[in-house]
């Protein structure tokens, strides 16, 4: 569960991320603008095994409430969220992972 401090520390970090240009920007579907971390996905190669990295949003927990099959566009693309997000640590931050949407 997210306590007032968590909320707050959260805020001022993606804030400060904000403000340096480390964020980008996810719209829902009613419009509404959340900062996130955005991962594209692919795949890495660590001594010789093949390791994939899902699509995905990190964002603070209290910005949006997102659920499966949500859809969403996020550096211009649109994407559909694949599973219920995942909360991280304390709940201060959940992840989101994505796939390319057929609308």
């Amino acid at each position: 569960m997210v306590d007032a401090f968590s909320g707050r520390f959260g805020a001022r970090l993606m804030s400060t991320f904000s403000r340096h240009g480390m964020v980008s920007i996810m719209v829902l579907a009613d419009g509404t603008q959340v900062d996130v971390g955005f991962e594209e996905g692919g795949q890495v190669e660590l001594d010789g095994v093949v390791h994939v990295i899902e699509r995905s949003v990190e964002y603070l927990a209290a910005s949006a409430t997102l659920t499966r099959g949500m859809l969403v566009t996020v550096a211009g693309k649109s994407f559909k969220v694949k599973r219920q997000p995942d909360p991280k640590d304390d709940g201060t931050f959940c992840i989101a992972y994505l796939e390319p949407s057929s609308s």
